[in-house]
């Protein structure tokens, strides 16, 4: 990992988000405007550059932007389903991570 951060021009101590394969790729590619998780998005992690971490295969697919972190009922879950993109109302809180830029 530390090749790949030198060719982004990143510290080895560049923070990061580990996100499931297809999520981390839907992110960095512009696939989703809101990132759906179980938690919030740390508040370190808002408005600050961070690498986005293919976790299943450990490599770092990109660079990220979060602007801020919602929290979901099933009423606002479903009125954002076209930006998080996450299905059916999973029966439990959710929150989204609003993609500023990647």
């Amino acid at each position: 990992m530390a090749a790949q951060l030198a060719a982004l021009g990143l510290e080895p101590s560049a923070p990061c988000l580990h996100l499931p394969t297809a999520a981390a790729r839907a992110v960095i590619k512009g696939g989703v405007n809101i990132h759906a998780a179980a938690y919030a998005l740390p508040d370190w992690a808002v408005g600050a550059e961070v690498l986005v971490v293919d976790d299943d295969r450990r490599i770092v697919l990109g660079v990220a932007t979060f602007g801020e972190s919602l929290t979901y009922d099933e009423t606002s879950w479903a009125a954002d389903a076209p930006f998080h993109k996450g299905g059916a109302w999973p029966g439990a809180p959710r929150h989204g991570w609003v993609v500023a830029s990647a």
